[in-house]
Parts: structure tokens; C-alpha cells; sequence
């Protein structure tokens, strides 16, 4: 079953209703009420469904935050991800001092 089919699964349909009803429909990033809902995993793994993650991973919101989560912020994320690693090889690993 792949990722997509695996939305539409009625455990994932039912977890996810569990989700939204305890955010009270609301986004929780910015507590937007009148956009389209999305219920975002905050870690994923292929090891697991969908609806086996833990409530604790598992936040509403609204379809602008997801769109600007995951594709702004994972961007950003990973590009100081980047700089870190390359101040950190710089500063120790540097052999020309």
C-alpha cells in the first residue's frame, strides 16, 4: 500500500478526525479556523503507518502553514544544517594552521 493509499485509510481518517477535534479545527501555527485542515506528522518513518504515530506527533494545520512548512522552513533548515557542517570542518579539521 503506498504512502497515498495509506491517507485514505479509514485508521488514518479516524486518527486523523482524533487530531483535528482536539485542536478544535484550529491551525497551530497561526489559529487560522477558515482554510482547509491538514493533519501534519512532525516525524515520519517508513517502519510505521500513518495511524500507529503517537497523538503527541500529530498537529493541525492550516494548508498555508504545511505548504510554507514543508516547502520554506525543511529548506532553511537544511541549508544551516550545511553551514554548520562546513564552520565545523573549517574550524577542527582545518590542517593548513
Amino acid at each position: 500500500m503506498t504512502y497515498k493509499e495509506k491517507l485514505k485509510d479509514p485508521r488514518w481518517q479516524r486518527k486523523r478526525l482524533e487530531i483535528l477535534e482536539r485542536d478544535k479545527w484550529r491551525c497551530r501555527a497561526c489559529g487560522e479556523r477558515n482554510q482547509i485542515m491538514h493533519v501534519h506528522h512532525l516525524s515520519y518513518s517508513k517502519s510505521y503507518s500513518p495511524w500507529d504515530c503517537d497523538n503527541s506527533e500529530l498537529v493541525t494545520l492550516c494548508s498555508e502553514c504545511h505548504y510554507i512548512y514543508h516547502n520554506f522552513y525543511s529548506r532553511i533548515l537544511n541549508e544551516k544544517l550545511k553551514y554548520v557542517v562546513a564552520f565545523f570542518d573549517e574550524y577542527f579539521f582545518n590542517t593548513e594552521a
